[in-house]
């Protein structure tokens, strides 16, 4: 899957393209608890409850595990080898960075912007210049303790990273006009960049994958066979969670 407009582009296209008199967005709204009774869910979150007949969660599995899934009367809805599966799905922290230039000079070197690394602290790189050419943009991933840079300041690891990019495409990329970085692991809804199973996850657990359990159904990358950790692989994801569903009727 490619997008000319990037990920918020293209989650502004596909809410546009709902019908607002049939399908209500809401943003700002997280659910802190699922319940079912009989053919319908509802979620829970601080200020509304949806009522439906089935719900997708498109979370990571450490963030679905802070939602309280019950029944009606009280019951877990989880079965115990689905909630074992959350508990040994943890989340890496992570930077992800964005660099704006002028122009995209790594081109005029042939280069294609895009870095693999072991040994440099900005461990990936990739060219996110629009279509247009112009302003030159680089996305960088870094693992902060992966590169010993925990606790640093923020101040810190931009000034390594920065040196860090020079050392890929030249002294060009030490004065970027804009810099803009996420830190996934300090956002309270996300709580990571990447999770991984942990040893014993995929043969103690594995059959709580991405196994419906009544009108719960499981999507986001974590579910995907191809593409994990990628968001080809949440693309694919969701497709899979939606013929579930569909099949159903």
């Amino acid at each position: 899957m490619r997008s000319s407009v990037g990920t918020q582009g293209l989650a502004e296209l596909l809410c546009s393209s709902l019908d607002p008199k049939q399908v209500r967005t809401l943003l700002g709204h997280p659910v802190s608890a699922i319940e079912a009774a009989g053919s319908q869910v509802t979620l829970h979150t601080p200020t509304a409850r949806v009522i439906a007949k089935r719900a997708i969660i498109a979370a990571s599995p450490m963030v679905a595990s802070r939602i309280s899934f019950r029944t009606d009367d009280g019951v877990p809805l989880l079965p115990a080898v689905r909630r074992q599966f959350m508990q040994r799905f943890p989340l890496y922290g992570g930077i992800k960075a964005f660099w704006v230039y002028d122009e995209p000079f790594w081109r005029k070197d042939g280069l294609n912007g895009q870095v693999s690394s072991t040994t440099e602290p900005v461990t990936l790189t990739y060219d996110q210049t629009p279509a247009s050419g112009a302003p030159g943009v680089l996305v960088t991933l870094v693992l902060p303790e992966q590169i010993g840079l925990a606790g640093a300041s923020a101040d810190e690891i931009r000034k390594v990273l920065t040196r860090s990019l020079a050392n890929y495409f030249g002294p060009r990329a030490l004065e970027p006009r804009a810099y803009r970085a996420k830190y996934w692991d300090e956002d309270p809804d996300i709580l990571g960049h990447i999770s991984f199973a942990t040893p014993g996850c995929w043969s103690l657990y594995g059959s709580a994958w991405r196994a419906p359990i009544g009108p719960i159904h499981w999507a986001a990358t974590e579910t995907s066979s191809k593409s994990f950790a990628q968001m080809n692989g949440a693309y694919h994801s969701g497709l899979r969670a939606a013929d579930e569903i569909l099949s159903q009727y």
